[in-house]
């Protein structure tokens, strides 16, 4: 057995599926965060989690603390290209197309680094 799938599994025998994607999720972010350098000042793009999606945005956080700047989508309408704002902890929001929350007001800027679902 792989070492990442025994530490799943060690993880549903110890808390359950809940606990197990969280252990899965933080996993996951130190992976991104050890293996994806990040810039300073380098535009990440991210989406927030749709129901038990992986949540990037803790990796995010940490580009953030390290000068990265993050940005959420506004979907504009369908078949049409996303639109990216600056976003940051507290950023005014508002809800938009499909009422997916973005920021509100804030520049445009377009991603160097994204994260898709």
């Amino acid at each position: 057995m792989a070492q990442g799938a025994a530490r799943t599994v060690d993880c549903v025998a110890l808390c359950g599926a809940r606990c197990a994607a969280r252990c899965l999720g933080a996993r996951l972010t130190a992976l991104l965060c050890a293996g994806v350098p990040v810039p300073r000042q380098a535009v990440t793009g991210f989406c927030w989690p749709f129901k038990a999606e992986f949540d990037a945005r803790f990796a995010v956080r940490q580009w953030r603390d390290q000068g990265a700047i993050a940005a959420l989508p506004e979907v504009v309408g369908k078949g049409q290209p996303l639109r990216f704002r600056q976003w940051w902890p507290g950023a005014p929001m508002t809800r938009g197309v499909y009422d997916i929350r973005f920021p509100m007001a804030l520049p445009w800027c377009c991603p160097t680094l994204q994260s898709y679902r």
